[in-house]
């Protein structure tokens, strides 16, 4: 292959760069495809139930848009996974052998569970390229981290995610001066950096423009298939563009399941959205 050719292959935005597959835990065991199993999941706060008895599986390599009504469940559901919430019952597992329900927050994350918040939470007085940098997942104590600089191969990795998230030009620019749409993809390209099996995403084009939300799609639908990627988003038409299956939820449990347009046919989902 030639030098041109190489180059050409390198800027393709529709496709992950080696480097940046997800290196697979020992202990994940994926041999049925699922790589996570919510079973009978339930929990109450207050004596408002706000998961009830919730089955969900994801698929290794799928992108999945989970959408739902205020107070359907999505937030409390991503608690979960992530360990911030115990369940009152039901199971949870990471493929066949990670039990999620007797891991602690940080172990769930090494494990290989990424999570962006719907408010993007960069370092703003720092670069893009430190931000990433800083998102390695190496020793974060005070004097390692204050002593580290990137090795060759770390900064070919952080070079390629910039090129992926589609900030290569920015590089050098302090996170605050980032449009909000780009600070949506840098905490992206922070978990990336961690190379995470399962990404959660909440809410990502909240208050992005129509280009920010098109090139966001594009992102989220270049990452699945190295990895899982669960959406969670109100906005139908961004929804619609990521074509990939919905899960409605309503009350904390699924109410609807399929493509875009079946779970909109669904007259269960109508009387939901529209009181039909």
């Amino acid at each position: 292959m030639g030098l041109l050719q190489q180059t050409r292959e390198l800027l393709r935005r529709d496709q992950l760069f080696p480097f940046m597959m997800p290196e697979l835990n020992p202990a994940l065991d994926i041999s049925h495809r699922t790589i996570l199993y919510m079973e009978g999941v339930s929990v109450s706060f207050d004596g408002f139930r706000a998961i009830n008895n919730l089955n969900l599986y994801i698929d290794a390599g799928e992108l999945r848009c989970i959408i739902g009504p205020n107070g359907a469940g999505k937030s409390t559901m991503m608690d979960i996974i992530t360990g911030r919430t115990r369940p009152d019952s039901g199971s949870v597992w990471f493929g066949q052998r990670l039990n999620l329900l007797t891991m602690s927050e940080p172990e769930i994350a090494n494990a290989g569970i990424g999570r962006k918040f719907q408010q993007p939470t960069v370092f703003e007085g720092h670069s893009v390229e430190t931000n990433l940098w800083l998102a390695l997942a190496t020793d974060k104590r005070v004097w390692p981290t204050l002593l580290a600089r990137p090795q060759p191969a770390q900064r070919e990795q952080i070079d390629q995610v910039l090129e992926t998230i589609g900030l290569r030009d920015q590089r050098r620019l302090r996170a605050g001066a980032l449009s909000h749409g780009q600070k949506q993809w840098l905490e992206i390209g922070m978990l990336l950096m961690q190379r995470p099996q399962l990404l959660l995403v909440d809410e990502p084009v909240a208050g992005m423009t129509h280009q920010e939300m098109d090139r966001t799609a594009e992102l989220l639908r270049q990452l699945a298939g190295a990895h899982s990627v669960v959406v969670v988003e109100h906005d139908m038409g961004f929804v619609r563009s990521l074509e990939s299956k919905v899960t409605v939820l309503h009350q904390g449990s699924v109410l609807a399941e399929g493509s875009m347009d079946r779970v909109q046919a669904d007259p269960r989902v109508r009387e939901v959205y529209l009181g039909e």
